[in-house]
């Protein structure tokens, strides 16, 4: 008996010490390491330690914080589901290493779980790390149409964004909504053939060839000068969208101008396109 007593004495102490050591920030190292662990556990026990996971998710530490949402992945589908809105949380860490996690992690939702995170995903698309954006534009890309239209006003404020990228990604994303949706957008993207990126003129051109004749019409001659734009690949794409419109569908008053227009994009076709 006094053996008995003496063993759950030290039992009870060696428990107290190790819980102590989990919160002191000293520690850290022990506690990512015990995470770690956690990660390697079959599915179904792996499940029995969430909460303990999910604790160190708010650990003052952002390697344990970035490790226990990696962990979290793991988790069996229905275990990690009840889990998502904790995880969504860490989309607005501060540390960019957590955010990125955070948002991969999400991306293994069922579709209708993740839905109600996307607009939070959606913020990211101006974060101030380039990983964390991409992985938010990843997951954007991946939805319906109709699931990214509801996402169409988040996506248009990043139009005018300082980042390239982040421009670029709002223009491509806008592209792939339904095209009463995107119809209602247009001037949004017209006003993008003026970006100062070469990249994010020639993507709005290609988006603007999605519509329409009826709704590019308006802005016909916006395309027109990316004609002579300075990059080869924007003329490229402006002289495929105007070659491709149906001359009887063009108002009278356009006619004359459309001849010019597919005359210049023949000519920048054959000959200017090829070179820089």
């Amino acid at each position: 008996d006094v053996t008995q007593r003496l063993l759950r004495k030290c039992v009870h102490e060696r428990a107290k010490s190790q819980n102590r050591m989990m919160r002191d920030p000293s520690h850290w190292g022990l506690r990512r390491a015990t995470v770690e662990a956690l990660g390697k556990l079959p599915p179904e026990d792996l499940a029995a330690q969430a909460p303990n996971i999910v604790q160190r998710l708010e650990d003052a530490v952002s390697d344990v914080r970035r490790t226990a949402v990696l962990v979290l992945e793991k988790l069996p589908a229905k275990t990690l589901a009840a889990h998502a809105i904790v995880i969504a949380k860490r989309l607005e860490d501060e540390d960019s290493g957590v955010r990125e996690a955070a948002v991969q992690v999400l991306d293994t939702l069922p579709a209708d779980i993740l839905a109600a995170h996307t607009p939070a995903i959606a913020e990211r698309l101006d974060d101030d790390t380039i990983g964390v954006r991409e992985a938010a534009v990843g997951v954007l890309d991946k939805l319906p149409a109709e699931a990214l239209a509801t996402l169409a006003p988040v996506i248009m404020q990043r139009l005018e964004h300082s980042s390239v990228a982040t421009r670029l990604a709002a223009v491509e994303l806008l592209g792939k909504l339904p095209a009463v949706a995107l119809a209602a957008r247009v001037a949004a993207i017209v006003q993008r053939l003026e970006d100062e990126s070469s990249d994010v003129r020639r993507a709005a051109v290609e988006v603007l060839g999605k519509l329409s004749l009826v709704h590019v019409l308006p802005h016909a001659p916006a395309l027109g000068h990316r004609l002579t734009d300075t990059d080869r690949c924007v003329r490229q794409a402006a002289a495929a969208l105007i070659l491709s419109w149906d001359f009887t569908e063009l108002r009278p008053s356009l006619c004359k101008r459309w001849l010019d227009w597919r005359r210049a994009s023949l000519d920048w076709r054959g000959t200017s396109l090829v070179s820089t």
